[in-house]
Protein backbone atom coordinates (compact mmCIF):
# COMPACT_ATOMS: atom_id res chain seq x y z
CA UNK A 1 0.00 0.00 0.00
CA UNK A 2 2.92 2.43 0.42
CA UNK A 3 4.04 2.08 -2.69
CA UNK A 4 1.04 1.52 -5.18
CA UNK A 5 -2.33 2.96 -5.44
CA UNK A 6 -5.43 0.20 -4.91
CA UNK A 7 -5.25 -1.25 -8.50
CA UNK A 8 -1.59 -1.06 -8.74
CA UNK A 9 -1.81 1.18 -11.41
CA UNK A 10 0.08 4.09 -10.15
CA UNK A 11 3.20 4.45 -8.17
CA UNK A 12 4.21 6.54 -5.02
CA UNK A 13 8.15 7.26 -6.17
CA UNK A 14 8.89 9.22 -2.65
CA UNK A 15 8.37 5.64 -1.21
CA UNK A 16 9.96 3.61 -3.99
CA UNK A 17 12.42 6.06 -3.76
CA UNK A 18 13.30 4.53 -0.10
CA UNK A 19 13.09 0.74 -1.77
CA UNK A 20 15.94 1.86 -4.12
CA UNK A 21 18.20 2.92 -0.96
CA UNK A 22 17.77 0.02 0.79
CA UNK A 23 18.72 -2.62 -2.75
CA UNK A 24 21.74 0.59 -2.73
CA UNK A 25 22.59 -0.57 0.79
CA UNK A 26 22.21 -4.27 0.24
CA UNK A 27 24.70 -3.81 -2.47
CA UNK A 28 27.06 -1.50 -0.65
CA UNK A 29 27.70 -3.54 1.83
CA UNK A 30 27.44 -7.37 0.59
CA UNK A 31 24.12 -8.01 1.85
CA UNK A 32 21.12 -10.21 0.17
CA UNK A 33 18.05 -8.19 0.29
CA UNK A 34 14.59 -10.39 0.04
CA UNK A 35 11.42 -8.32 -0.90
CA UNK A 36 8.46 -9.62 0.41
CA UNK A 37 4.57 -7.82 1.05
CA UNK A 38 3.09 -8.65 3.76
CA UNK A 39 -0.30 -6.87 1.99
CA UNK A 40 -0.91 -7.79 -1.14
CA UNK A 41 -4.46 -7.50 -3.07
CA UNK A 42 -6.00 -10.50 -2.25
CA UNK A 43 -3.99 -11.26 0.51
CA UNK A 44 -4.41 -9.07 3.39
CA UNK A 45 -5.10 -8.53 6.94
CA UNK A 46 -6.07 -6.22 9.52
CA UNK A 47 -7.29 -5.56 13.26
CA UNK A 48 -10.33 -3.51 13.23
CA UNK A 49 -9.29 -0.79 15.57
CA UNK A 50 -13.05 0.06 16.74
CA UNK A 51 -14.23 -3.19 16.83
CA UNK A 52 -10.89 -5.67 17.99
CA UNK A 53 -11.93 -7.56 14.93
CA UNK A 54 -9.71 -9.30 12.51
CA UNK A 55 -10.85 -8.09 8.50
CA UNK A 56 -9.15 -9.36 5.62
CA UNK A 57 -9.61 -10.60 1.95
CA UNK A 58 -7.65 -14.14 1.04
CA UNK A 59 -8.94 -14.94 -2.80
CA UNK A 60 -5.49 -13.88 -4.22
CA UNK A 61 -5.04 -17.58 -5.54
CA UNK A 62 -8.82 -18.02 -7.13
CA UNK A 63 -9.45 -14.32 -8.38
CA UNK A 64 -8.17 -13.61 -11.61
CA UNK A 65 -8.58 -9.74 -11.10
CA UNK A 66 -5.94 -9.46 -7.99
CA UNK A 67 -3.56 -11.79 -9.69
CA UNK A 68 -3.55 -9.26 -12.39
CA UNK A 69 -2.84 -6.85 -9.78
CA UNK A 70 -0.41 -8.88 -8.17
CA UNK A 71 1.31 -9.43 -11.53
CA UNK A 72 1.81 -5.55 -12.37
CA UNK A 73 3.08 -5.03 -8.93
CA UNK A 74 6.31 -7.67 -9.50
CA UNK A 75 6.74 -6.88 -12.66
CA UNK A 76 7.07 -3.15 -12.31
CA UNK A 77 9.77 -3.87 -9.35
CA UNK A 78 11.44 -6.65 -11.46
CA UNK A 79 12.11 -4.07 -14.19
CA UNK A 80 13.44 -1.43 -12.06
CA UNK A 81 15.83 -3.89 -10.32
CA UNK A 82 16.54 -5.75 -13.16
CA UNK A 83 20.24 -4.63 -12.98
CA UNK A 84 21.05 -6.06 -9.63
CA UNK A 85 22.29 -9.55 -9.36
CA UNK A 86 19.96 -11.89 -7.54
CA UNK A 87 22.84 -12.53 -5.09
CA UNK A 88 21.70 -9.06 -3.67
CA UNK A 89 17.99 -9.70 -4.13
CA UNK A 90 15.07 -11.67 -4.20
CA UNK A 91 11.37 -11.74 -4.53
CA UNK A 92 8.82 -13.60 -2.44
CA UNK A 93 5.56 -12.89 -4.47
CA UNK A 94 3.33 -14.27 -1.52
CA UNK A 95 3.55 -15.59 1.84
CA UNK A 96 2.27 -18.41 3.77
CA UNK A 97 0.57 -19.57 1.29
CA UNK A 98 -1.06 -22.31 2.41
CA UNK A 99 -2.17 -20.20 5.57
CA UNK A 100 -5.64 -19.69 3.86
CA UNK A 101 -6.76 -16.71 6.38
CA UNK A 102 -3.45 -15.75 7.56
CA UNK A 103 -3.99 -16.64 11.25
CA UNK A 104 -7.05 -14.45 11.71
CA UNK A 105 -9.53 -17.23 12.74
CA UNK A 106 -12.37 -15.87 9.63
CA UNK A 107 -13.58 -17.87 7.15
CA UNK A 108 -11.17 -18.90 4.24
CA UNK A 109 -11.58 -19.04 0.49
CA UNK A 110 -11.26 -22.59 -0.81
CA UNK A 111 -8.27 -23.04 -3.07
CA UNK A 112 -6.41 -25.91 -3.42
CA UNK A 113 -2.70 -26.38 -3.65
CA UNK A 114 -2.88 -26.94 -7.54
CA UNK A 115 -4.53 -23.31 -7.54
CA UNK A 116 -1.28 -21.90 -5.58
CA UNK A 117 1.27 -23.65 -8.02
CA UNK A 118 -0.48 -22.25 -11.16
CA UNK A 119 -0.48 -18.82 -9.72
CA UNK A 120 2.85 -18.91 -8.81
CA UNK A 121 3.85 -20.06 -12.30
CA UNK A 122 1.67 -16.81 -13.63
CA UNK A 123 3.72 -14.33 -11.14
CA UNK A 124 7.22 -15.60 -11.62
CA UNK A 125 6.51 -15.58 -15.44
CA UNK A 126 5.64 -11.63 -15.10
CA UNK A 127 8.71 -11.51 -13.15
CA UNK A 128 10.88 -12.91 -15.83
CA UNK A 129 9.25 -11.32 -18.58
CA UNK A 130 11.12 -8.27 -16.95
CA UNK A 131 14.18 -10.11 -15.04
CA UNK A 132 15.46 -13.13 -16.82
CA UNK A 133 17.22 -14.58 -13.92
CA UNK A 134 15.57 -12.98 -10.72
CA UNK A 135 15.91 -15.84 -7.95
CA UNK A 136 12.28 -16.03 -6.49
CA UNK A 137 11.46 -17.71 -3.03
CA UNK A 138 8.23 -19.67 -2.08
CA UNK A 139 7.11 -19.90 1.40
CA UNK A 140 4.56 -22.72 1.41
CA UNK A 141 3.18 -22.10 4.61
CA UNK A 142 2.95 -20.73 8.28
CA UNK A 143 4.87 -23.69 9.70
CA UNK A 144 8.42 -23.67 10.17
CA UNK A 145 9.19 -28.02 10.06
CA UNK A 146 11.07 -29.76 7.67
CA UNK A 147 8.01 -31.93 7.40
CA UNK A 148 5.08 -29.09 7.20
CA UNK A 149 6.73 -27.62 5.07
CA UNK A 150 7.68 -31.21 2.65
CA UNK A 151 3.86 -32.61 2.95
CA UNK A 152 2.58 -28.74 1.96
CA UNK A 153 4.71 -27.83 -1.29
CA UNK A 154 4.39 -31.50 -2.96
CA UNK A 155 1.72 -29.96 -5.64
CA UNK A 156 3.41 -26.99 -5.90
CA UNK A 157 6.77 -28.25 -6.70
CA UNK A 158 5.12 -30.47 -9.87
CA UNK A 159 3.83 -26.98 -11.18
CA UNK A 160 7.27 -25.70 -10.90
CA UNK A 161 9.53 -28.54 -11.53
CA UNK A 162 10.34 -26.68 -14.73
CA UNK A 163 10.84 -23.38 -13.49
CA UNK A 164 14.36 -22.19 -12.95
CA UNK A 165 16.31 -19.91 -10.13
CA UNK A 166 13.08 -20.64 -7.04
CA UNK A 167 13.54 -21.69 -4.38
CA UNK A 168 11.05 -23.42 -1.93
CA UNK A 169 12.22 -21.97 1.88
CA UNK A 170 10.38 -22.12 5.94
CA UNK A 171 8.63 -19.42 6.91
CA UNK A 172 10.31 -16.09 7.17
CA UNK A 173 8.29 -14.97 10.50
CA UNK A 174 9.70 -18.17 12.23
CA UNK A 175 13.26 -17.89 11.69
CA UNK A 176 14.57 -20.37 14.08
CA UNK A 177 17.83 -18.76 14.82
CA UNK A 178 15.41 -16.12 16.16
CA UNK A 179 14.21 -18.40 19.27
CA UNK A 180 17.07 -20.75 19.50
CA UNK A 181 18.65 -19.64 22.87
CA UNK A 182 15.71 -17.48 23.84
CA UNK A 183 14.82 -17.75 27.57
CA UNK A 184 11.87 -16.87 29.28
CA UNK A 185 13.91 -14.54 32.70
CA UNK A 186 12.45 -11.46 32.78
CA UNK A 187 14.65 -8.27 31.72
CA UNK A 188 16.27 -10.82 29.26
CA UNK A 189 15.07 -11.55 25.92
CA UNK A 190 11.39 -12.32 26.49
CA UNK A 191 9.81 -13.74 23.84
CA UNK A 192 6.16 -12.67 23.61
CA UNK A 193 4.88 -15.34 21.34
CA UNK A 194 5.81 -18.20 24.46
CA UNK A 195 8.12 -19.19 21.57
CA UNK A 196 11.11 -18.66 24.80
CA UNK A 197 12.50 -22.40 25.18
CA UNK A 198 11.70 -23.85 21.52
CA UNK A 199 15.38 -25.37 20.61
CA UNK A 200 15.35 -26.85 16.84
CA UNK A 201 17.04 -30.43 16.20
CA UNK A 202 19.30 -28.61 13.35
CA UNK A 203 21.79 -26.44 14.18
CA UNK A 204 21.52 -22.89 14.41
CA UNK A 205 23.45 -20.22 14.55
Amino acid sequence: EPFFDSEVTKVNMTNLQILDELVKTAIQYNVHLNICFSTLPGREAYSDPDTFTSVGVFDLFINEEKQEQVNRLWAALAKRYAEVPSAYLSFTPFWEATNSNLSTGLPAPDYTMEDIGNYLVEVVEAIREQDEERLVIYEPTSLSGYNDIYEQDSAVKECIKDVENIIISYNFCENPYVYANMTDTPGENIDNNNRSVFLPEYPTY
